[in-house]
């Protein structure tokens, strides 16, 4: 599963942990989160066809949220991510990803949690 790899790959990548911890979590924070945190959400995907069938190259969109007590460390954080995720070719746990594009980035104040975010949205595409 696309989701769980990019979980593993960002927790195994220490310039994120450092800032994170373990915090890395798929569609939704937890309530009353401790940040700085991530979320991951797959957005939009469906697999591609041929005259064949099924190809094994499948595109996806994913949402990624960094979250954070202040709007500078929220970008910062989002930076952190987008350097490891823009241009990213190679393992995500079980997945390969053949490219990851961002394709949009916006800066939020989430007044359930009382903290910001950092929206980035990727178009990826990975091998199963």
């Amino acid at each position: 599963m696309i989701e769980a790899g990019l979980v593993t790959l960002m927790e195994a990548t220490t310039a994120i942990t450092d800032v994170t911890g373990l915090r890395i979590y798929g569609v939704q924070l937890p309530q009353k989160p401790t940040v700085p945190a991530i979320v991951i959400t797959n957005i939009t995907g469906e697999d591609e066809y041929s005259a064949t069938g099924a190809l094994d190259l499948i595109p996806v969109r994913f949402q990624i949220d960094c979250y954070a007590a202040t709007l500078d460390a929220s970008i910062a954080l989002g930076n952190i991510v987008n350097a490891l995720l823009s241009g990213f070719k190679g393992a995500a746990g079980a997945e390969t990803i053949q490219g990851s594009f961002l394709k949009n980035r916006k800066d939020l104040y989430d007044s359930e949690t009382e903290n910001h975010r950092r929206l980035l949205e990727y178009d990826m595409k990975y091998k199963v």
